[in-house]
């Protein structure tokens, strides 16, 4: 598999704030005026009754999504959990460069601090989420690449499974650091990271790899971590370290996500059982 295959197939980003707003038209229409006023191309647009919509759907394969609302949680019978207020940007099927979409997601998020800013609440999350292809050249196209090179390959998986098995996959998850190790710097700190890499029977020579990275707003007791005697000082006998608690702008997020999966996940992807 050749790293510089990296095809982005698709790109996102979501704030989760801890507010309930109500989103009215009139909010609506300001942020649809103030986003469409930047250049970014959303003429559907939907006004549901907990969130606001927009949508590019033009061209065949290739979709804009902008979301403003309550995120509806899956809970348990009974359980009721107070949906956190989110912004979504997305697009499905990039054609173009991938500064576009982040260009596009820094002049919506910028539209949303002009309408919602003082109402949004505290963060809670941000994710940024990426789906990529790469091709497959063994003879077995992906499904055999990530079975002979990810995992035990084709004889040992019929032997101790007793049958032949056609599509693969597997993931990997990685908590959030909070500082660097002394083996060196950590990409993406902070950040919880989800790889999925799986295979596709609708694109059998290219396989799947999706990356999300997320900032989740973080407490930690502060005698669970070393500090230096300055730095315990001045936090004034508190008892908590609150981390990721301020949101910084979309390409603040989304760059450092894209240049960790054209770099270290692609050559990754070149021998992942290596």
């Amino acid at each position: 598999m050749r790293s510089e295959s990296l095809q982005l197939r698709r790109a996102a980003i979501a704030y989760l704030f801890a507010s309930t707003v109500n989103v009215e038209r009139r909010d609506s229409m300001e942020f649809y005026d103030a986003v469409t006023s930047e250049g970014v191309d959303v003429p559907e647009m939907q006004q549901l009754p907990r969130e606001l919509v927009l949508l590019n759907r033009r061209a065949q394969d290739h979709a804009v999504e902008i979301r403003v609302g309550a995120l509806e949680l899956q809970t348990p019978p009974g359980i009721e959990v107070q949906p956190p207020f989110r912004l979504l940007v997305a697009e499905q099927g990039l054609a173009r460069p991938l500064k576009f979409f982040i260009e596009a997601a820094d002049a919506v998020y910028g539209a949303f601090g002009k309408v919602w800013k003082s109402r949004q609440g505290p963060l809670q999350l941000v994710e940024v989420s990426m789906v990529g292809t790469f091709s497959a050249d063994s003879q077995g196209g992906a499904a055999g690449f990530i079975r002979d090179s990810a995992l035990m390959g084709a004889n040992p998986i019929r032997r101790q499974l007793g049958r032949e098995f056609n599509q693969f996959g597997f993931k990997m998850s990685s908590g959030a650091y909070l500082a660097d190790p002394p083996e060196g710097g950590i990409p993406l700190r902070g950040a919880h990271l989800d790889i999925n890499v799986e295979s596709n029977p609708a694109d059998p020579n290219r396989v799947v790899v999706q990356l999300t990275a997320k900032w989740q707003r973080l407490q930690i007791p502060v005698d669970a971590v070393q500090l230096p005697a300055e730095i315990r000082n001045a936090l004034s006998g508190r008892n908590f370290i609150e981390l990721n608690t301020e949101p910084l702008e979309p390409h603040e997020y989304i760059q450092p996500v894209y240049e960790y999966f054209e770099t270290q996940v692609a050559r990754f992807m070149e021998h992942p059982g290596r």
